[in-house]
């Protein structure tokens, strides 16, 4: 009787043995599972990486283009630096100009004015917007290298408002 008591015993005791062995299996079946399919996605990460670009179209590969682009800027910098250098902020750029700077150091035209009153009214401008569209002019102007404000820098500056829906 004793005998069959000890088997019992080490039979529970391997059933228990086997039993935590099964469940660690598990677990590391689990695991590795988790990890092939972490590696699996970073996989098909890296291969929408690997997107192979064509021409971007015509490109001046010397760079002059930009230079120009870069000259324009900081002529126009230096016009509104001119046109800002004797106000109590001479280091200003049209974008920085309050709605009274606005009207003392950028005059506009009559007809310039008209033509923005009527598109103010027209697209239902806010007195912000309608300042805004003025700097964005006066900055267009300034790439122009136009001492005024004309009507194209007005119409112009319209179509780059942002537009909500």
């Amino acid at each position: 009787m004793e005998s069959k008591a000890k088997e019992a015993e080490e039979g529970s005791a391997g059933d228990a043995d086997a039993a935590a062995s099964s469940k660690a299996a598990k677990k590391a079946e689990k695991a590795a599972a988790k990890l092939a399919k972490k590696m699996a996605k970073a996989a098909a990460d890296e291969k929408e990486a690997e997107v192979e670009l064509g021409e971007l179209g015509k490109r001046n590969k010397l760079g002059t283009e930009t230079k120009a682009a870069r000259e324009r800027v900081l002529k126009a910098r230096a016009a509104q630096h001119g046109r800002f250098v004797h106000t109590k902020h001479p280091n200003k750029t049209n974008s920085d100009l309050s709605p009274r700077e606005l009207d003392e150091l950028v005059p506009l035209h009559p007809r310039v004015r008209e033509i923005l009153e009527k598109a103010g009214t027209r697209l239902n401008l806010s007195p912000r917007a309608f300042h805004r569209v003025i700097k964005v002019a006066r900055t267009i102007a300034d790439l122009d290298e136009s001492p005024d404000i004309n009507e194209s820098h007005v119409l112009e500056a319209l179509q780059y408002r942002e537009r909500k829906n």
